[in-house]
């Protein structure tokens, strides 16, 4: 081979080289944006503040679910079951349910959204942040239901009541 071909080659391996390099690096980048995410300071700072207000409200629905589970238990015991209707006493029901589960969903994603900022090992805190956003979204999924189902019975009583006169 004369010395023209050989630069040549040489040159042709060295940008094959670094073509791969560069194919290898934007993977890489690709698998690090789907495996492992970066946050700034202010995303990070806005998941904390985010965490903590989340755990604050969840813990006051706690509260609220066992005060309220401790008014039930006293009604009946006061009145008995036979002069509880049991509409009321399914209506009760319902909505120890909802308060249990949103308390749930709220402090559950408190606490995977801090073991991610807090945490070590990028798939850990992949998954964290993944159970704490799923928490977050199954929250406001039961809420939207709520929204729907009431506004629902709005439009029906409206309508009844229209019907009336």
């Amino acid at each position: 081979m004369s010395d023209k071909s050989l630069n040549q080659t040489e040159e042709l391996k060295s940008r094959l080289e670094a073509l791969e390099r560069k194919l290898d690096g934007s993977n890489k980048s690709n698998n690090q944006s789907a495996n492992n995410t970066e946050i700034t300071f202010s995303i990070k700072d806005s998941f904390e503040k985010l965490s903590y207000w989340t755990n604050f409200i969840g813990t006051i629905l706690y509260i609220a679910f066992a005060l309220s589970c401790c008014g039930i238990m006293y009604l009946i015991l006061q009145a008995g079951m036979d002069d509880i209707p049991a509409g009321s006493l399914f209506a009760w029901l319902i909505g120890l349910t909802i308060l249990f589960f949103s308390a749930k969903y709220l402090c559950d994603f408190s606490s995977n959204t801090l073991k991610y900022l807090r945490g070590s090992g990028s798939d850990y805190r992949q998954n964290n942040l993944e159970d704490g956003l799923v928490n977050l979204a199954s929250f406001f999924r039961l809420h939207g239901i709520i929204i729907i189902i009431n506004l629902c019975v709005v439009a029906v009583s409206v309508m009844y009541f229209i019907s009336q006169y």
